[in-house]
């Protein structure tokens, strides 16, 4: 008797097209697939089919899945069959270095359109990271850190990294900026704080680094 393999799921594009026939099951279907699985499966599926598929996932799922290398040369043949709305929710929730190398990968049309699409933050981020080369310093730059005002304690510091650290692409250094003027006054590294009493000045911590 042959043996059975247990029931798992398989990242065929006949299991995404669950969403037509059960968009309950086909979440849950998901759900249990990795990223790299699911952007496979993409990968299979005719550009149109794709987009109606990464438009039923999370915003934040698609994101993750879109950035798979398996996607690397389709991405944008699926971005293009995406409603602007859909579009720009994915774009918004992936990191800033990873919208750009998305964007570079888009017509023109294409980055136009969905540049009007997306929120103000990251219209601001694209239009700022798009002005390097891919392959230089500013190219591959984030602006996804923690900056913090120079008058705050180490509690609320660590608090503030608490709420917003899940969604920073760097955590492990803080800015440390002048209340008033927002300008660079300090570095801290992420372990520098945690060893640091919870009444003291963030500027306080650490030593003098130059900032950069």
């Amino acid at each position: 008797m042959t043996p059975t393999l247990p029931d798992t799921p398989t990242p065929t594009p006949e299991l995404l097209y669950l969403l037509a026939a059960d968009p309950k099951e086909f979440g849950e279907a998901v759900a249990e697939m990795q990223p790299a699985d699911l952007a496979d499966a993409l990968r299979q599926l005719p550009a149109e089919a794709a987009a109606r598929v990464v438009a039923a996932l999370p915003a934040e799922v698609a994101g993750v899945v879109f950035d798979e290398p398996e996607l690397l040369y389709h991405r944008a043949d699926i971005l293009a069959k995406l409603g602007d709305r859909d579009g720009a929710a994915l774009i918004d929730a992936m990191s800033a270095d990873q919208q750009a190398d998305l964007f570079r990968e888009l017509k023109p049309s294409e980055q136009r359109r969905l540049l009007k699409a997306v929120s103000a933050d990251t219209q601001s981020t694209l239009v700022l990271l798009l002005k390097y080369p891919s392959d230089s310093a500013g190219g591959i730059m984030t602006t996804e850190f923690v900056s913090v005002p120079a008058d705050w304690t180490v509690a609320q510091t660590l608090a503030h990294v608490r709420e917003v650290g899940d969604v920073k692409e760097t955590v492990y250094a803080l800015y440390v900026v002048d209340p008033k003027t927002r300008e660079l006054a300090h570095v801290i590294s992420l372990r520098e704080l945690i060893l640091a009493e919870p009444e003291s000045l963030v500027i306080d911590l650490g030593y003098d680094r130059p900032p950069l």
